[in-house]
């Protein structure tokens, strides 16, 4: 049993001390580590499309389907990278709309599904105005 609580003890430290590990970054460390979160999901997007093939009318439902589960796999590591990036005071809840912006996008997106791609429907309509406004411009 003592070791039974020693083990949770220790459980317990570590949890905490891996929640805190988060250290608040400056407007500029933040908008150069979003930015680099950024272009390297356009990266990872674009290299999704060199492999599916050109999107456009002669394109394959298959094709839509392929590109569609890249931007959600890479959608949702995107906003998870960005969401464990902490924002200082100044622009704290500006990033936090921005987060929640992507947050929703995203789940709009994953309801759509891959129609959402021939709809015109822009499910991030609004959110670039915001990342132009914190300095992620490539985020935009």
């Amino acid at each position: 049993m003592k070791l039974l609580s020693i083990s949770l003890a220790g459980f317990s430290l570590l949890t905490l001390a891996s929640c805190s590990g988060t250290e608040t970054l400056t407007a500029e460390e933040l908008a150069d580590q979003a930015n680099a979160i950024c272009g390297e999901s356009t990266d990872k997007l674009l290299e999704a499309v060199g492999s599916i093939g050109p999107l456009g009318e002669d394109a394959s439902d298959e094709q839509y389907e392929a590109f569609f589960d890249a931007f959600i796999e890479v959608g949702d590591e995107l906003v998870n990278q960005l969401d464990e990036l902490a924002a200082p005071s100044a622009i704290e809840e500006d990033y936090a709309a921005f987060i929640t912006l992507e947050k929703d996008a995203m789940s709009r997106a994953k309801e759509l599904g891959p129609e959402i791609l021939e709809s015109g429907t822009d499910p991030f309509d609004g959110f670039n105005t915001l990342a132009t406004k914190l300095g992620l411009d490539e985020c935009a």
